[in-house]
């Protein structure tokens, strides 16, 4: 009895990590911030779950180091989705804000760079 209830609560843990490795192989698609958020919520819910079964003694340090690694994984994946559909990638405006340094940087009276774009067409 006890070794079928620990399999049966052993069972309810993995099955969402193993769904959400299995239906997310990159970031879900989404239009919009609300749908985020729930798979945000889902991830963070299954974290909770995960470390409350770890200090139970239900899960293996090395089981629970790997499923852990794979939620912040997918988190991170969901906010950057998340991130890049509101406009505010970190690495976009990183990219802005050099591009408005070295402008800035220039001497009016030195040539910039030629760029491929502003070459004269014959």
């Amino acid at each position: 009895m006890g070794i079928s209830l620990a399999l049966l609560s052993l069972a309810v843990v993995i099955y969402p990590f193993l769904a959400s490795r299995r239906n997310s192989r990159g970031p879900r698609q989404s239009n919009g911030q609300p749908e985020t958020q729930a798979i945000l919520e889902e991830i963070y819910a299954a974290i909770e779950t995960l470390m409350l079964e770890h200090q139970l003694g239900n899960i293996p340090q090395a089981l629970y180091q790997e499923q852990l690694l794979g939620y912040r994984l997918d988190a991170a994946a969901v906010l950057r989705q998340r991130s890049r559909a509101e406009g505010n990638d970190p690495d976009f405006l990183l990219e802005q804000e050099i591009l408005a340094a070295r402008s800035a940087l220039q001497d009016p009276d030195e040539p910039g760079p030629v760029r491929p774009d502003s070459r004269p067409q014959c």
